[in-house]
């Protein structure tokens, strides 16, 4: 990014502060607007019960900063070089019951060459965009379009950041799609995940103060209640089924005739599980779960 000629920045603080918490520094670097790199500290919290506090300090010398570190050069000039312009082009339809601040679940795929789909990951739906009419068209919806055979999408984990029926889709080879389904139960045919988590209590580890341990933090069950985040909630193992699916040009592009051929275990507890996903040059497909 680039700050302008004059621009001085002496300390951007962001702080969330938890006294019972240890804490280390790590250090990224900034570029200033003479084109110097200036260090930066930023403070992270280590505690058990997730991340914090986050505080950057920028080293500011002088002469743009005196002795105190306080700014000589006055605040940041407005550049017209940098900015970027929001402008509305279209809507995607929400459930009425999802238009609450933190009750959906909406993700943007937009891996593809020449298109863009939205999809509700809560509600199973996926909608695709059109960019010459600003129009969005559903193509699936998991109560209505055809879903492989021995998939369960009925469970719900009852915080809307964390349900995933449909988590996540990217480019397929011509006139596809690949579409990730996240079922409480494996395909037909399948008798395991190609994919597995690690063993059962492979992986251990102490949390909370006082310390508490879980014996395997991929199936820890019941979340310790001292979680500042879904402590007494209880952890599931689902599989996110890899679907070809193709495109219907004579119906408005819906999805039809699905076709499994991978399965992934994934561990489903409280938060956001994202949906990173990128199909490559040679067809292979970078997932992130």
């Amino acid at each position: 990014v680039d700050l302008g000629e004059s621009t001085a920045i002496n300390r951007v603080v962001l702080v969330n502060y938890d006294k019972s918490c240890d804490l280390s520094y790590a250090t990224i670097s900034l570029l200033d607007g003479d084109g110097e790199y200036k260090a930066a500290k930023v403070l992270q919290s280590t505690c058990n019960k997730g991340w914090l506090s986050r505080k950057f300090e920028i080293e500011c010398p002088p002469p743009t900063c005196d002795a105190s570190g306080a700014h000589t050069l006055g605040p940041l000039e407005y550049n017209t070089a940098v900015g970027f312009k929001v402008e509305r082009v279209g809507s995607v339809p929400v459930e009425e019951a999802n238009k609450a601040a933190f009750s959906y679940n909406m993700h943007a795929a937009d891996t593809f060459d020449n298109a863009l789909f939205f999809i509700d990951q809560k509600e199973g739906k996926i909608f695709s965009y059109d960019a010459a009419t600003n129009d969005t068209t559903e193509v699936f919806d998991m109560s209505t379009s055809e879903i492989p055979n021995g998939l369960d999408l009925s469970w719900t984990y009852g915080a809307s950041s964390a349900d995933f029926h449909v988590h996540t889709m990217t480019q397929g080879s011509s006139n596809k799609v690949i579409v990730v389904l996240q079922s409480s139960s494996l395909p037909n045919e399948w008798i395991e995940a190609d994919a597995k988590l690690p063993a059962a209590d492979t992986y251990g580890t102490d949390v909370c103060d006082p310390p508490q341990y879980i014996n395997d933090i991929y199936r820890s069950g019941t979340i310790p209640a001292c979680f500042d985040s879904g402590g007494g909630a209880v952890t599931l193992l689902n599989y996110n089924v890899f679907i070809e699916y193709f495109i219907d040009g004579n119906n408005n592009g819906a999805l039809i005739n699905p076709r499994v051929f991978f399965v992934a275990e994934v561990n489903v507890s409280p938060g956001h599980m994202g949906g990173g996903i990128a199909t490559m040059p040679d067809g292979n497909i970078l997932y992130g779960p």
